[in-house]
């Protein structure tokens, strides 16, 4: 049996099998290859750190809507996602709004988590915020995703050939 390919779609399935690749490579690689390229190729470094957020949120984020009233998100958004994480490449943002149960009101909450100093942020999304420190409840209770966010924005942990990424 032959099979004909012609250029183009040949050109097409190594395209799918390199972003299928690329698409699956750890945040915390595209981080370090963003660190790396920062003094000699700033934009090589940019679209790198935008690759590391985007596998991060294929990874750990998440979205919902269950009706207008009852809606939510997590999101790596880096230093664009609420004042608090202005220093950070890699900061989260996590927002819900939902009706209360009485169906009077509503219940709105903000989270802005600074892996650069570990700090969180708190808001009721009227402007009003809290800042604290995480428990170690919430450091080890959110499948690792702050762990990891932390280590994208500092350089922490360590590659180790056939185990992966491990804490250093």
């Amino acid at each position: 049996m032959k099979y004909r390919l012609t250029e183009s779609r040949l050109r097409n399935i190594i395209n799918e099998a390199v972003n299928s690749v690329l698409e699956n490579i750890d945040p915390r690689t595209w981080a370090e290859i963003a660190r790396r390229y920062e003094q000699t190729d700033p934009e090589k470094s940019q679209k790198a750190q935008e690759r590391a957020i985007a596998a991060w949120n294929r990874r750990f984020g998440f979205s919902y809507q269950n009706g207008p009233k009852d809606w939510g998100e997590t999101i790596m958004g880096g230093n664009n996602q609420f004042t608090n994480n202005g220093s950070s490449r890699y900061g989260i943002s996590h927002r819900s709004e939902r009706t209360n149960p009485d169906g009077k009101g509503w219940t709105h909450s903000n989270l802005a988590y600074n892996p650069k100093d570990n700090r969180v942020w708190t808001g009721d999304g009227m402007g009003n915020s809290t800042e604290y420190q995480p428990s170690r409840e919430m450091e080890y209770g959110d499948n690792g995703a702050w762990q990891v966010a932390r280590e994208m924005e500092n350089g922490t942990g360590v590659y180790i050939k056939g185990k992966g990424w491990q804490p250093q």
